[in-house]
């Protein structure tokens, strides 16, 4: 999970994302949106 937010705040795309870190494209968008959410992100 950190990995997809260190790659996703980078500025890494969601697919690249997924790519690199070995995950689906739902997954990405599913721990980014729970990242978004939280207070202070």
């Amino acid at each position: 999970m950190l990995k997809i937010i260190a790659l996703k705040g980078g500025g890494c795309s969601i697919a690249e994302t997924a790519r690199l870190a070995g995950v689906s494209v739902s997954q990405v968008m599913r721990v980014w949106a729970h990242h978004l959410a939280k207070p202070g992100a």
